[in-house]
């Protein structure tokens, strides 16, 4: 049986869905290992796995590039202290690094 929200998004072709997958748990539980697995199985193009350490990194300006797995690379994957993003423009990546290095970066809490 149909959702009316299924209904809805189905007359709507203009608003494509977008799948978001959360996934929670305590340091070193797997959660960046589970989302490998589940990005390489149903390939999908990109996704963001942070944890609660991201913030802290992100308010001192690191996010430190993990090239000390480059298993990782052959999903496509470029790992980070907290997590990892799938098929990203690295260009981008750096751009963002250096706007949180910024002294007037500003934080969502």
């Amino acid at each position: 049986m149909q959702k009316n929200s299924d209904i809805a998004l189905a007359k709507r072709p203009d608003q494509a869905s977008v799948p978001v997958i959360v996934i929670g748990g305590v340091l070193g539980a797997g959660k960046t290992t589970l989302l490998n697995c589940v990005l390489s199985e149903n390939q999908r193009h990109s996704a963001t796995n942070a944890g609660q350490q991201w913030k802290a990194n992100r308010e001192i300006g690191k996010l430190e590039k993990r090239a000390d797995h480059p298993e990782n690379y052959a999903v496509g994957a470029i790992e980070f202290a907290a997590g990892c993003v799938e098929e990203a423009d690295l260009a981008t990546l750096e751009a963002i690094e250096t706007r949180l290095e910024a002294e007037d970066a500003k934080l969502d809490s």
